[in-house]
């Protein structure tokens, strides 16, 4: 009777022992200190028909930020591309600026990096020798081919799609390009795997 009840005890203290572990490691997570850092980093790629580009943004600036600077005000950041062994830029992708403010997100935070860039799109295909059998659409400067459901095609004469500039604004928040923390948690983005 006695092997029982101290089975039963020690049963329920491992439980009361693993119940209070949890509790403490959930409350650690919810009072974690946030912080903000000085530098940080932004990957992304590009994959166009058989064009690929991977490149990777250093975002910084010289002088520390508190959370609470980030949070509550504008700040001013350095952009450029980082040195990398693993850069492929077939796109041309340019920074049209070497410097961004940052701007409030949805919940009234200045957490938003709005990050203008340009690349090339390169041409897609050539089509020759077809006629004109319906309107086709040229927006953006490209070159369109659409078919029917029954396969019939419809296409300028000559029709050669040129490369093409496209500028564009890469939005992304503080803690994506680990400049913040989320509950004590710096996100640290590995560039091999964008």
């Amino acid at each position: 009777m006695k092997k029982s009840v101290n089975k039963k005890r020690i049963v329920l203290c491992g439980l009361v022992f693993l119940l209070l572990s949890l509790i403490f490691v959930k409350a650690l997570q919810l009072h974690a200190a946030d912080a903000a850092y000085k530098s940080g980093y932004l990957s992304f790629e590009i994959m166009d028909g058989d064009q690929y580009s991977k490149v990777r943004l250093h975002i910084w600036r010289d002088t520390n930020i508190s959370y609470s600077e980030l949070t509550k005000q504008k700040s001013t950041w350095n952009v450029e591309f980082a040195d990398t062994d693993s850069t492929v830029n077939n796109h041309n992708i340019k920074l049209l600026k070497n410097k961004v403010t940052t701007k409030l997100d949805r919940d009234g935070s200045y957490y938003l990096f709005s990050i203008p860039i340009s690349y090339t799109l390169p041409a897609n295909h050539e089509v020759v020798d077809q006629t004109m059998e319906s309107a086709v659409s040229t927006d953006h400067g490209r070159c369109w081919l659409y078919a029917t459901a029954g396969g019939k095609k419809y296409t300028k004469e000559s029709c050669v799609d040129a490369d093409t500039t496209k500028n564009q604004f890469i939005e992304v928040g503080a803690a994506q390009i680990s400049l913040r923390t989320v509950n004590g948690i710096r996100y640290n983005p590995v560039f091999d795997s964008c």
